[in-house]
C-alpha cells in the first residue's frame, strides 16, 4: 500500500458511506489485486475495508455490486483461518452477508448468519433487530397461504352468486369468512408480532 493510500486511510471518515465508497473505486485496481497479499496484516486490513465498502453500497442501494463484492471478501476471510484475525473478521463478514441475503429477499439463507451472530453475541442490538425482522417474514411466509385461501373463496362465492347456486344467507357467511382469511393471512402476522413483543417486555 502506498503512502498516500495510507494517508488517505487515516484521514478516511468511516461513518460517510460516501466517502468510504469514492476513496475504494478511486483505488479499485489495488483492492482488487487482493490475491497478491500474501501478509496476514494487509490481508486482514483489505478484508476491512471491503466489509466496509459493502457495507456503504447497502447504505446506497447498491445491492449487486456488494454481492460482487462479499465474493471477494469470502476468499480473503478464508485465507485468515487460524489467525488472530480470524474470529473477529468472520464475525463482520457473516454480518454483511446476512444484510445483502434479506435485500434479495433470501431471508432463511439470511436468517442463518443471523442465527449464528445472536449467539456470538446474544447483547448485540443490531444482530437481534437483524433477526427478528428474519422471524416476521418466516412468520408471515407461514400464514400467507390461509390469506390466498381467503381470496380464492371469495372469488368462488363471487362466481356462484353470479348464477345463485345457492342462498343468500349462504353468500354472506362464505363472504365474511373470504374477508376473515384474507385478514388473517395479510394481516394476520402484525397482531401476532405486536404480543410478542409485548409479552418479552413482561417478562
Amino acid at each position: 500500500m502506498n503512502d498516500q493510500l495510507q494517508n488517505e486511510l487515516l484521514e478516511l471518515d468511516w461513518d460517510n458511506f460516501n466517502s468510504i465508497i469514492d476513496l475504494y473505486e478511486r483505488n479499485l485496481i489495488y483492492f482488487k489485486n487482493f490475491n497478491e497479499k500474501k501478509d496476514l496484516d494487509a490481508i486482514e486490513e483489505i478484508t476491512y475495508i471491503k466489509l466496509s465498502y459493502i457495507l456503504a453500497l447497502d447504505k446506497k442501494k447498491h445491492y449487486t455490486k456488494a454481492n460482487k463484492c462479499l465474493k471477494e471478501v469470502a476468499i480473503l476471510v478464508s485465507r485468515l483461518k487460524g489467525s488472530e484475525y480470524y474470529d473477529q473478521t468472520n464475525e463482520k463478514y457473516w454480518y454483511a452477508c446476512g444484510v445483502i441475503a434479506q435485500r434479495f429477499d433470501k431471508y432463511e439463507e439470511s436468517q442463518s448468519y443471523f442465527s449464528q451472530l445472536v449467539k456470538i453475541d446474544p447483547d448485540n442490538h443490531m444482530y437481534k433487530t437483524w433477526y427478528d425482522s428474519n422471524q416476521e417474514w418466516r412468520l408471515y411466509n407461514q400464514i400467507k397461504f390461509i390469506g390466498y385461501l381467503g381470496m380464492g373463496l371469495f372469488f368462488i362465492n363471487l362466481f356462484a352468486r353470479i348464477f345463485d347456486l345457492y342462498r343468500h344467507d349462504l353468500f354472506l357467511k362464505l363472504d365474511f369468512l373470504a374477508f376473515f382469511l384474507i385478514l388473517l393471512g395479510f394481516w394476520g402476522y402484525k397482531p401476532i408480532k405486536y404480543f410478542k413483543k409485548l409479552w418479552k417486555n413482561e417478562i
